[in-house]
């Protein structure tokens, strides 16, 4: 489905970015370079700064500055000439072509663009976990994390203090190798689950991953968190463990708004896309990033995949705007966006060394760590712009 319905009567048509995720920073900055006089911009995102998550580890473990690691909202818009709306999407009506705001207000859209993340599952988490909500740290939104930063790290910073991590994916291993970094004397836990940790990756990433652990002597209870109180894990195993803070990674949701929008989703509510990050069920909308699910072709809700859909967003928003002034017949066809069969993930291990993994093949060393943070500090540059 690539065809799009001709623009209404409105003079301009409307273009809605729903976020600021990595995916659409890379489309503020394209616009800028080549915006359509013809069309305005709208950008919905509650937040003046959008975190790039592949530098929060070196934040947590004290490598990189809070600033180094946040791209600036308010330049991108400016150069894009975008109007900026500081509000939460809180609904969509994909009838009528409609956002609804946190504000009360609402947007039309001939052209609207997702990019919103997923929700960390607090609710949901705390009827599997009762007293997450009192006790424990959400890692996500990390705008809160960055409020929070220094009052939890008074805290942590107690000596021996027990410092749990929940999670057993990569986010889990970064953020218990960060903690040991930061804060040396802190006895760090990571709990993963019944399941085991890092399942997602092939058996030699998985060894590194286990190794990197053993060697910073994090301990690894395999086994699943049924409840937190203020000075404790308690498992399913019915052993407690002590904990201090307790920190979870434990996964995300799809937005709660979506369910009623109209729009086609997975079978976990995410927005369906096809090969063109356009929406399944409605041409004029595109998504990218954890909000959305590629039906032909699945993969891990990852920034490696966000930042790779950031050029294919840019161009096939742009194909549609155009089309909507192009007369019937003569649409211009939609650029498919190639997964790779492979991605590169590198795992940051704390302390400037880090984990590459790509697919079968995995290495590591603080050259790693190195090449890491060259990609990284590249990827900020390309989208921060001066005030």
């Amino acid at each position: 489905m690539q065809s799009i319905a001709h623009a209404s009567h409105r003079h301009s048509k409307q273009l809605v970015l729903l976020g600021a995720g990595h995916a659409h920073v890379h489309l503020l900055k394209t616009w800028a370079q080549n915006s359509s006089p013809d069309t305005k911009l709208t950008l919905v995102t509650p937040y003046a700064r959008t975190f790039y998550s592949g530098m929060v580890p070196g934040f947590i473990a004290g490598h990189y500055t809070l600033g180094q690691c946040q791209i600036d909202v308010p330049p991108l818009v400016a150069a894009s000439g975008a109007q900026w709306r500081q509000a939460f999407a809180t609904g969509i009506d994909a009838k009528h072509r409609r956002v609804t705001l946190s504000d009360g207000e609402s947007l039309a859209y001939d052209v609207l663009s997702v990019d919103t993340g997923a929700d960390t599952s607090q609710q949901s988490i705390e009827a599997q976990m009762p007293g997450a909500l009192a006790h424990a740290i959400f890692v996500r939104p990390l705008e809160d994390l960055a409020l929070r930063w220094n009052t939890l790290c008074e805290v942590a910073s107690v000596a021996h203090a027990p410092l749990v991590v929940v999670g057993g994916g990569a986010a889990g291993f970064e953020l218990a190798c960060a903690l040991r970094k930061r804060f040396a004397s802190a006895a760090v836990s990571l709990v993963t689950g019944a399941n085991g940790l890092a399942k997602n990756y092939m058996p030699s990433t998985r060894q590194r991953i286990h190794q990197a652990l053993a060697a910073r002597s994090i301990t690894v209870v395999a086994d699943d968190c049924t409840g937190l109180t203020p000075t404790q894990v308690h498992l399913k195993s019915g052993q407690p463990i002590p904990s201090l803070q307790t920190w979870l990674v434990t996964g995300s949701r799809a937005p709660r708004w979506l369910s009623a929008s109209g729009l086609q989703c997975d079978d976990h509510g995410y927005l369906a896309v096809n090969p063109y990050q356009q929406s399944c069920s409605h041409p004029e909308v595109f998504a990218a990033g954890d909000v959305a699910t590629r039906m032909d072709h699945p993969h891990p809700r990852s920034g490696v995949y966000a930042v790779r859909a950031g050029p294919a967003l840019a161009r096939n928003v742009s194909i549609a705007l155009c089309n909507l002034s192009n007369p019937p017949g003569a649409a211009v066809p939609l650029v498919p966006h190639d997964l790779p069969r492979h991605t590169l993930n590198l795992l940051s291990c704390g302390d400037q060394s880090a984990i590459a993994s790509y697919g079968p093949w995995s290495v590591q060393g603080r050259w790693v760590w190195r090449w890491k943070d060259w990609i990284d500090r590249r990827f900020m540059r390309r989208y921060t712009l001066e005030p």
